[in-house]
């Protein structure tokens, strides 16, 4: 963002809701993630403890990949190269 990127990060941006009573699973979050995987120019995964693992992050891949979105792989140091 300081680079002047636009970013949702479905963690930062829907995860704070669930104090507020909202679902937690990925079948509330999944029509929410597909349409801002739709109007983004590629997925970037940062690979943090659990990504592999992470049920959503798996969806959120499988979508930008059926609809032709770029998905990049970023481990956590490289944060500051993201172009």
């Amino acid at each position: 963002m300081r680079q002047g990127h636009f970013v949702f990060s479905p963690i930062v941006n829907s995860h704070p809701l669930v104090e507020f009573g909202l679902p937690e699973g990925w079948d509330y979050w999944e029509n929410l993630d597909r349409i801002m995987i739709g109007h983004c120019d590629k997925l970037i995964v940062l690979k943090i403890s659990g990504w592999k693992s992470s049920v959503g992050v798996r969806a959120e891949i499988h979508i930008a990949d059926e609809i032709g979105k770029p998905v990049v792989y970023l481990n956590p140091e490289e944060i500051s190269n993201v172009g």
